[in-house]
């Protein structure tokens, strides 16, 4: 079962059908290509991906929430994958938002309750995410959830910002 997880003015839950064109159209948005360099998306490869979320949950426990804004609307995506599952590398953590969103606090309250769930799973010790090294509004989000410059590399798709993060242990210290 997927957690419902409520924020102030936002709502991470499972994806429903009803997703999926929001979800495909923010794949598609130019200011998200900006960022990512595979992006955009085409809608089967969009397809892939929203099964994908759904799938995780059900074989590994943890996966992509769909973030839903003060209206109910759907508004982007946060949550843990492995780029490699079974090869015992840390959970990656993903944010994307709609870019009628952009700026407005919503990924930083977003993934930071998604962090606060994994600090309590027994799953998650420590977590990587990477972005562009000049997306500063993501490495912003990943700061404010706890995520420290790890390195800077390359990978397939040019340099990336590679992040970690150590779980927080409630009531140390």
């Amino acid at each position: 079962m997927i957690p419902v997880l409520d924020g102030a003015r936002v709502r991470l839950r499972g994806f429903t059908w009803a997703d999926f064109a929001p979800f495909a159209a923010m794949w598609r948005e130019a200011e998200i290509a900006r960022h990512i360099p595979f992006a955009p998306v085409p809608d089967t490869q969009s397809w892939a991906r929203f099964n994908g979320n759904c799938y995780r949950w059900a074989t590994q426990g943890y996966g992509n929430w769909a973030v839903c804004g003060p209206d109910g609307a759907f508004i982007g995506v946060t949550g843990f994958f492995e780029r490699n599952p079974g090869s015992g590398a840390p959970l990656e953590a993903g944010w994307v938002f709609q870019s009628a969103v952009h700026g407005q606090g919503y990924a930083s309250e977003a993934t930071g309750l998604s962090h606060a769930w994994l600090d309590q799973q027994v799953i998650g010790g420590v977590s990587r995410c990477m972005m562009g090294p000049d997306h500063a509004a993501s490495i912003r989000v990943a700061e404010k959830c706890g995520y420290r410059h790890l390195r800077d590399e390359s990978d397939l798709w040019g340099p990336v910002r590679l992040m970690e993060r150590r779980k927080t242990v409630v009531g140390a210290g």
